[in-house]
């Protein structure tokens, strides 16, 4: 690709480079190996947030041609998008089922990378082992597992106590892989 306006900005002679290709040969494919090398997963390595941040915006507008670029920074057919709402809801789709049946905050700050890529197994996993984070930060203990439950709950001297008035419930739904909860340690 020919570099059409050297003065401009980064992004003006991207834009303009593209344009100017796409306008003479009348084909994307230059366009779309690019975007791929720009988000191969290994430019992102320490970086995921960024990288799966992009790829649902882009995802956003691949829709609308039939494409997604996946995880692995490869492409895959998929159905049209034909309006906007329902290209913001293909790449949001798991988040938003968990925020209509409302989640608690504490599930998306634990597992923010994990619902960005919709990874159902590892985001019910990092919801619970977000619990024992949590009995951790209300507690000040250093403990894990049944050592920091037997501790945080003793029978005896509880530093935690859950009454009829702060009930804890955290379902896990195998089925459609959700993750439900009402309350979750407030």
């Amino acid at each position: 690709m020919i570099d059409v306006d050297p003065s401009n900005t980064k992004w003006k002679r991207l834009y303009n480079a593209f344009a100017q290709w796409q306008n003479k040969n009348q084909c994307s494919n230059h366009i779309l190996k690019f975007i791929q090398v720009a988000m191969q997963p290994v430019r992102y390595i320490g970086k995921e947030a960024v990288f799966q941040d992009r790829r649902i915006e882009l995802n956003k507008r691949l829709s609308f041609v039939g494409f997604e670029l996946t995880e692995t920074g490869k492409y895959r057919n998929i159905n049209k998008s034909t309006t906007i709402s329902e290209a913001e809801e293909r790449a949001n789709r798991f988040r938003h089922k968990l925020e209509t049946r409302n989640v608690h905050r504490f599930i998306f700050d634990y597992c923010k990378a994990e619902l960005l890529v919709e990874n159902y197994f590892h985001s019910v996993f990092e919801a619970a082992k977000s619990i024992a984070d949590r009995v951790r930060d209300i507690t000040g203990l250093q403990n894990d597992g049944n050592a920091l439950v037997e501790t945080a709950f003793s029978t005896t001297t509880p530093l935690i106590k859950i009454t009829s008035y702060k009930m804890i419930l955290i379902e896990v739904s195998i089925s459609d892989c959700a993750i439900l909860s009402r309350a979750y340690l407030d």
